[in-house]
């Protein structure tokens, strides 16, 4: 009789003890679950990979447990940067940090069309219309944003002064982007392709006049030579966290949660250490005598002219989303 009352005795002891049984073995078993996060930031730029890391680390205290996550750069993982989103929308892993995404989803890229937003009241106009877009794309292809962040405008760093678009005709500009050879071509100037190996002998030969770039990313690899730039035709870029929807759906609601909130932490923290890294190279590159021209408002409204075909047609070989975003986006911002 002793043994036949022990699964009676211990249901009456698991009642007694309520929900903070139930509370205990589910911290328990969660406590277990670890995510992967793969990242498409390149090794050699330390500022995003240090925030990431420092984020992610903070995940088990977040989560009182429940969660760790493990950071994967590019290169450590059988997954090429270029295709984070497909690798989180098919579940390889939980967790990415894209800047690459619209190679996986083109119909993305429209704040990305050269020129289209110029200055930081464009963007602020134009990040909840594109938000909100964006939600809606990455949630057709099983995955859920959690996390949107801008990445510094690249513009134009030249060996000569550029004071508008007249004074880019017949320069050769080092291009890396089909967007950044159209704003180069449409503005007068020679777009060209070449590896980073070969930039600073094509400028001290005087084949290349300039480089499409970001102050970290070209200025400051080649202060020596590129003494001036000018903004008149900004190329923005932005960069997206993304959860696996099935993985979030599968975690408690709280624990859903946590991780919704990290990732805008995480975008917030991304966009704020990127804009400090590139305001710290200007300084650098100011301090040395370098040069950067405001563009003038009758050049913004010549380069826009020149560029809205290009917005048009590239938008409609991306499908009706992608026409529809850019005329939302157009309205918004009064172009």
């Amino acid at each position: 009789m002793v043994l036949a009352a022990l699964p009676l005795l211990r249901r009456t002891v698991l009642r007694t003890l309520g929900a903070g049984v139930v509370t205990a073995t589910a911290t328990s078993a969660d406590a277990a679950t670890e995510w992967t996060l793969f990242s498409s930031q390149p090794r050699s730029d330390p500022a995003p990979l240090a925030t990431i890391n420092r984020l992610s680390d903070e995940m088990p205290a977040r989560s009182s447990g429940a969660l760790s996550i493990s950071v994967k750069m590019a290169g450590s993982l059988p997954i090429r940067s270029t295709a984070v989103t497909a690798a989180v929308a098919d579940g390889r892993v939980q967790l990415g940090e894209d800047i690459y995404y619209v190679s996986t989803l083109p119909a993305a890229g429209a704040l990305r069309l050269p020129g289209l937003i110029v200055n930081d009241d464009h963007l602020r106009t134009a990040l909840p219309i594109q938000r909100a877009f964006l939600d809606t794309l990455f949630a057709k292809h099983k995955a859920q944003l959690i996390g949107y962040y801008m990445t510094p405008p690249q513009v134009i760093f030249t060996v000569r002064p550029v004071a508008g678009i007249d004074d880019l005709r017949g320069m050769v500009i080092r291009t890396t982007t089909q967007d950044q050879a159209e704003a180069v071509h449409r503005l007068g100037a020679l777009a060209t392709t070449m590896v980073g190996d070969d930039v600073l002998p094509a400028l001290e030969g005087g084949t290349l006049h300039g480089v499409f770039g970001t102050a970290v990313g070209a200025g400051r690899v080649w202060a020596g030579r590129l003494r001036f730039g000018c903004r008149i035709t900004p190329v923005r870029s932005d960069g997206v966290i993304l959860a696996n929807r099935a993985a979030m759906a599968a975690l408690a609601k709280p624990v859903a949660q946590v991780v919704t909130n990290f990732g805008a932490d995480l975008a917030a923290a991304l966009t704020s250490a990127l804009a400090a890294d590139e305001a710290g190279a200007f300084a650098e590159l100011t301090g040395g005598g370098f040069m950067m021209a405001q563009p003038r408002p009758d050049d913004v409204i010549a380069s826009a002219r020149r560029l809205t075909p290009y917005w048009e047609a590239i938008s409609l070989a991306r499908g009706k989303g992608a026409s529809d975003n850019l005329a939302a986006l157009r309205l918004a911002l009064g172009r």
